[in-house]
């Protein structure tokens, strides 16, 4: 998917939580615009396709490295700025709250 491509979805997104959040629309489209929602999420998650626009490998390390929770033993300051580093390189923000709550189970003795 090209940049193009992801700024049309991103504003037709824009569009559907306008209308949602003003009521704008009935039950019915808004059980539908919200599986166009999660559509459009799925979609914006494939990488770019222009050869300027590429997150560089050090980046995507990062990023995997967060998915793959190695940064479970960090303190809880540490594990902040990592979690808004890897939403700043575009790593969705379910998969950052994800991580999140997976630092939580694993450092419960810090959390009381």
């Amino acid at each position: 998917m090209n940049i193009k491509e992801r700024l049309t979805l991103k504003v037709e997104l824009f569009e559907l939580k306008r209308k949602v959040s003003n009521q704008e629309l009935s039950i019915q489209e808004r059980m539908t615009a919200k599986s166009r929602r999660l559509e459009i999420y799925k979609l914006l998650k494939a990488p770019i396709t222009s050869e300027t626009a590429q997150v560089e490998p050090q980046e995507k390390s990062l990023i995997q490295r967060f998915k793959d929770r190695e940064f479970n033993i960090q303190s809880a300051q540490d594990f902040r700025k990592t979690m808004t580093k890897v939403y700043g390189l575009g790593l969705h923000l379910d998969e950052v709250a994800l991580g999140m709550v997976d630092w939580f189970k694993s450092n419960q003795e810090q959390i009381a």
